[in-house]
């Protein structure tokens, strides 16, 4: 059931995205990934290429940049023959663009008097350990130690990047307005896609009963990674480990049988039982063995009860990108800026 779950955590994608750009690329060159095949061009590596106020990024900086983010996205895409030249300089427009949006978004964050906590920092170490193991199958010690710039500038950028989040979390976030009409078309859209989801969970249902095939409806349907992975089976399942509902429905239902929709929290559940196990009592030479049954699902998500003060977590959260861009559009009309390239009024990506 753990692939059930399901949260939205936004805080932490500034802190990925930002170190990422200056380390995480920097990292594939320690692979076997051959150097690009257009090299960056520009003026004396050492001049400035880009200055925020008193702030610059040489060109050699830029470069080394650019180079690395051609490299980490050759190891996923496909760069077509010929246009080598045309995707470095716009990975040195990119490596332009984030260090114009991090430093300004460092200023105004020190301006606010941001302070990162012990707990921030053991947090964030969390997340940033969590992102390098699935992108990069290494372990953060190694990822900064491996860093082209070297470990002490891969922790500065470490540090800088929580900084931000912390920033973000804690000034432009609360910032954010919700007025009651904005409560009031939530609560409507919630009873409103949960209908929806109700209707069409029972349409699936009554699919199934007419003997359509359930692997192929949960891959089409299920917004449960079960779906796409498994054909909806989630494995063995014992009592106590899951929804009260979930269970009992999973515990009574007739093996093989298609039973009504359940509601849990996580959404709508059509659940199938594939094979059920007795318990067994404990033995001299083994442990007992509790009941068991192995399970699959189609769910259809729904929104979560909410009271009024979720719900506006909720819709700051989900105005949080366009809070932060404004804030940054803001900010940077203040700044002198030198720029080779034509700069987005948006945070990077």
């Amino acid at each position: 059931m753990n692939a059930m779950k399901h949260k939205l955590d936004r805080c932490g994608l500034l802190l990925a995205g930002v170190l990422l750009l200056a380390v995480s690329a920097g990292c594939s060159r320690s692979s076997n990934q051959p150097p690009p095949a257009a090299e960056p061009r520009g003026p004396d590596p050492n001049t400035v290429a880009v200055r925020v106020d008193t702030h610059a990024l040489t060109w050699g900086e830029l470069n080394t940049l650019a180079t690395n983010y051609y490299v980490e996205e050759s190891r996923r895409l496909h760069i077509p023959e010929g246009r080598e030249t045309e995707v470095m300089e716009a990975f040195q427009r990119r490596a332009a663009d984030i260090f114009i949006y991090k430093t300004v978004m460092l200023d105004e964050a020190r301006k606010a008097g941001t302070i990162v906590t012990p707990n921030d920092r053991t947090n964030g170490l969390v997340r940033m350990a969590r992102t390098v193991r699935q992108q990069h199958g290494m372990t953060l010690e190694r990822f900064f130690r491996e860093s082209p710039f070297g470990e002490a500038r891969a922790w500065r950028e470490f540090e800088e990047g929580l900084e931000l989040d912390v920033f973000i979390e804690r000034t432009i976030l609360p910032a954010i307005p919700i007025s009651e009409a904005d409560l009031m078309a939530e609560a409507k859209r919630r009873v409103t896609v949960r209908r929806e989801q109700c209707q069409k969970a029972e349409a699936l249902r009554q699919r199934l009963i007419a003997g359509e095939d359930f692997a192929r409806l949960a891959a089409e349907f299920s917004q449960c990674p079960s779906g796409k992975r498994s054909g909806g089976s989630i494995g063995q399942l014992v009592r106590g480990k899951s929804h009260p509902a979930f269970e009992a429905a999973a515990f009574s239902q007739p093996l093989g049988e298609i039973g009504p929709v359940v509601e849990t929290s996580e959404g709508l559940h059509i659940i199938r039982v594939d094979v059920r196990h007795a318990a067994r009592p404990a033995t001299a030479t083994e442990p007992a063995i509790p009941e068991a049954v192995q399970t699959s699902h189609i769910l259809l998500r729904t929104p979560a009860p909410a009271n009024a003060r979720e719900m506006e977590a909720y819709l700051r959260r989900a105005r949080l990108a366009d809070a932060v861009k404004a804030w940054f559009e803001n900010a940077r009309a203040k700044r002198q800026i030198e720029t080779p390239f034509t700069t987005t009024a948006e945070e990077p990506r």
